[in-house]
């Protein structure tokens, strides 16, 4: 063993970050039907996998002879940007902490490790206000820390087998306290520090086996936790909502801020970053039961996601077991793909492949395509998430479009809402993971309707995905109709009647922030002396015009 080597460098971070990344996707759908405590979100893989994934792309266009903390600074910076859920902002604030604590430091030696494990420490504290709870990833640095400080000989194995095993150790206790389910961003973290751990095996010379040996008792708790998941999946969804937004302000209000938000949000995180002056720019993920009331002013790249329990990944009640059964345990190991270990050169190598895998995910290929709506109405936010898509609320840029989207696997849906939206989602990239397109919605109703449509469609053909979800996507946009409200109001819902089968016409009306009390006026009054109209009025809260349309029902529910 070579024990003379005891410094990290940039190389290795990049390796770290890279192994991290494909580590993450192969446990995500084990992940996400572990997260069940304490509420089942069902959601900690996709989140992960998200903000990893993009930390793998930006480090590997890094130089790895940059210093380790201008490598940490940068990819803080990513992930305080675009967080996914509470893991991504835990994951931002880890980075940023240990970029502060490594500053002009140029290469990582085991006290620097230790001192980043106290600075993560307070930090954590800051980010979800000192909540003192028994398990979670505050907890968890905290024993970490305390840990460290009975070594008596700090070399770089030393520190990171005592930070995996308190790792393991906590998320052990939490699942044996809440009846075989525990916490699911510790599991997260139990494989991020285990990848890390066997960065520092490959460099002190030592066969790299930490991954393993967490996808082990990960595995061991997924078989434990089966019947209380499988339980838990077939729960009605829950009427919280997770919001991520950004927005500017002095630092002195992060406090006030956070005391505001928890009138309403069962969990607020914030984290800051500010200058000299003390101004700052906050990051902002909560769960709440009304996302509109939280929104900060102005309304840009605000995410919006229900926290409801999808289809399941691994079971479902009262279907077959994806994988074969031995003895009643459920073989979960096979869910991870053996990736190869980071060597000294600082990439993976090795098979990243295993027996039976392709014939799993084959058999389990999303079939309802996740929708992602661009929106710029407000007040829709809560009624597009409730339909199960993800609502990126006025986007500014292709970035922001992107990190809605995450890192889908399968069919993905892009639901513009505006002309200046729709121009957005056809810059986007082709996606390396998923199928992406684009709907021709180019207002806010057509937007609405389209993703009530999609919203129960399911594409039935494992080869086409792509060309079914346009060919419905053109089908049901034969069935709208769609204006802004003119001058002639008169003659507009006349020609929107005669659009309409039947003696009568469901005609629905999104009121703008143009005019919205003329509009309404208006409407009422020419709608209710006329028999054949059946009027239902939104306010949309979107910058242009009042819309109005009609669908044709007769059409609509064909598939």
């Amino acid at each position: 063993m070579d024990v003379t080597r005891q410094i990290i460098e940039t190389k290795d971070f990049c390796a770290w970050v890279a192994h991290t990344a494909t580590l993450l996707v192969q446990a995500e759908d084990l992940l996400n039907d572990l997260n069940t405590f304490p509420v089942p979100n069902f959601n900690t893989g996709t989140n992960l996998v998200a903000t990893w994934s993009k930390l793998a792309a930006v480090a590997a266009v890094f130089s790895p002879h940059i210093p380790p903390d201008r490598f940490m600074a940068h990819l803080a910076s990513v992930a305080a940007k675009f967080p996914r859920g509470s893991s991504g902002m835990f994951t931002a604030a880890s980075l940023a902490a240990t970029a502060k604590t490594w500053r002009e430091v140029p290469l990582i030696r085991p006290v620097e490790l230790v001192q980043a494990v106290s600075s993560i420490s307070r930090d954590f504290q800051n980010l979800d206000g000192e909540v003192s709870l028994d398990f979670g990833l505050t907890a968890l640095v905290r024993n970490i820390e305390a840990e460290l400080a009975e070594l008596n000989v700090y070399t770089l194995s030393a520190v990171m087998d005592t930070t995996v095993v308190c790792a393991q150790q906590l998320t052990v206790d939490s699942a044996d306290t809440h009846r075989g389910v525990g916490d699911a961003g510790l599991a997260g973290a139990c494989l991020i520090l285990a990848s890390l751990a066997d960065v520092v095996a490959s460099i002190e010379g030592k066969t790299p086996g930490n991954t393993e040996i967490i996808q082990s008792m990960l595995t061991d708790w997924a078989d434990r936790s089966r019947p209380v998941v499988s339980a838990r999946r077939a729960q009605t969804p829950g009427t919280e909502f997770e919001v991520t937004f950004r927005h500017t302000g002095y630092a002195r209000e992060i406090g006030t801020r956070r005391q505001e938000l928890g009138a309403t949000c069962s969990e607020v995180l914030e984290l800051g970053t500010k200058d000299e002056l003390g101004f700052a720019t906050f990051t902002t993920h909560v769960h709440t039961a009304a996302p509109l009331s939280i929104l900060p002013h102005p309304h840009e790249n605000i995410l919006v996601e229900q926290l409801s329990p999808p289809e399941s990944s691994l079971w479902r009640v009262g279907a077959e077991d994806p994988v074969p059964e031995k003895d009643n345990v459920v073989l979960f190991t096979r869910r991870f793909t053996r990736a190869g270990q980071p060597g000294k050169s600082g990439k993976s190598g090795g098979s990243s492949g295993f027996s039976g895998v392709d014939a799993l995910e084959s058999g389990m290929q999303q079939k309802r395509p996740k929708l992602v709506i661009l929106s710029e109405a407000p007040a829709l936010v809560e009624m597009y998430a409730r339909g199960s898509a993800t609502v990126l609320l006025n986007p500014s840029g292709t970035d922001w479009v992107q990190w809605a989207l995450g890192k889908p696997r399968g069919l993905s849906v892009l639901i513009p809402s505006s002309p200046a939206t729709w121009e957005l989602a056809k810059e986007m990239a082709p996606h390396e993971t998923a199928v992406v397109t684009v709907a021709p919605s180019r207002d806010e109703l057509s937007a609405l309707w389209l993703s009530a449509g999609l919203a129960t469609w399911q594409c039935h053909r494992d080869g086409d995905s792509e060309a079914s979800a346009q060919r419905e996507i053109q089908r049901l946009c034969t069935l709208i109709r769609v204006e802004e409200i003119g001058e002639n109001l008169k003659e507009q819902l006349e020609a929107l009647c005669a659009f309409a089968p039947g003696d009568t016409a469901e005609i629905m009306a999104l009121i703008g922030a143009r005019q919205p009390g003329v509009d309404r006026v208006r409407l009422r009054s020419m709608a209710e002396g006329d028999p054949r109209i059946e009027l239902t009025i939104f306010y949309g809260g979107q910058t242009g015009a009042t819309l109005l349309g009609v669908k044709d029902d007769t059409e609509w529910d064909e598939t």
